[in-house]
């Protein structure tokens, strides 16, 4: 579990925060890790880090983070425009540009706590 995150973090492609443990201050956990796409893994890194949430070569993996985030936090959506009734978002990351050229393809989600209203992972 990272320590406390902040919205630089929320923006970065990647994460590097060290790991904490539960009894320490965090404001994050990992609610899932999954392999980038085949196509996504193929590209160079820029081109990676250029993604967004709303780019269409991750709506797969992203799909699957948000179903495990919701299974993880307990999600709660009402009405007939599921509405999110929880603090938590769920910001992604992929791996550094040192982890990427080791050959590290992952995504990962967290459950995170927002640190200022209305956050986004990009302006």
């Amino acid at each position: 579990m990272p320590g406390p995150i902040t919205r630089e973090i929320i923006k970065a492609d990647a994460d590097p925060r060290p790991t904490v443990g539960c009894d320490q201050l965090h404001g994050s956990e990992t609610a899932f890790v999954g392999s980038l796409p085949a196509p996504v893994a193929a590209l160079p890194y820029d081109k990676v880090a250029a993604l967004t949430e709303d780019s269409p070569e991750l709506l797969p993996i992203l799909s699957q983070c948000q179903e495990d985030f919701e299974q993880y936090v307990g999600e709660t959506r009402i009405g007939p425009d599921a509405v999110r009734v929880t603090n938590l978002f769920a910001p992604f990351f992929i791996p550094t540009a040192e982890e990427w050229a080791k050959g590290a393809r992952w995504l990962r989600c967290d459950a995170a706590t927002e640190p200022l209203a209305s956050i986004h992972r990009r302006a």
